[in-house]
């Protein structure tokens, strides 16, 4: 009973929505403003993005986005002259939750010696968080997602002591 009772336990929950992401292109600068990075795509009339499957192979609904108004009959890029309509921020991403737990321990030898044991997990229930869903309608991974969330990390033990005397 001296080890399994008497501990302090504390713990960090978080919890997040999923981030509002926009879907785009990169295959060139459409609008013609010099930009660098990406443009917005169309939207697909009668498609909702975010009824999608919610998988890794697929997040969200990727027929909700074209890129066929900037292409000839060929399929080649075309300078359009003029931005995507694709509604800024349409896909929800996935949400993140995370929980972190610390326990203490005093342990005492005498009136002046005490010992005391630290046990800090975090990531207590070793849960992989996804990335973002890539939102490039030209990248081969449209869609899908390949990373997880970096803003959680995988579940860490440290063990640690201090002795007062």
């Amino acid at each position: 009973d001296a080890i399994v009772g008497g501990w302090t336990l504390s713990s960090l929950v978080q919890a997040q929505s999923g981030a509002h992401l926009t879907a785009y292109y990169t295959s060139h600068c459409g609008s013609g403003t010099n930009c660098y990075g990406g443009e917005k795509a169309d939207g697909v009339a009668g498609q909702d993005a975010n009824d999608g499957p919610q998988t890794l192979d697929q997040w969200f609904n990727t027929s909700a986005f074209s890129v066929a108004a900037f292409r000839d009959a060929q399929g080649r890029s075309i300078f359009a002259g003029r931005f995507g309509d694709a509604a800024k921020g349409s896909i929800l991403g996935p949400g993140a939750w995370n929980v972190d737990m610390a326990a203490f321990k005093d342990l005492r030898f005498g009136p002046k010696v005490t010992f005391r044991l630290n046990v800090y997990v975090t990531n207590l229930f070793n849960h992989a968080n996804w990335g973002r869903p890539d939102t490039n309608v030209t990248s081969a991974t449209y869609g899908r997602i390949t990373t997880l969330n970096s803003n959680f990390p995988t579940r860490t033990v440290m063990v640690g002591g201090r002795l007062t005397y």
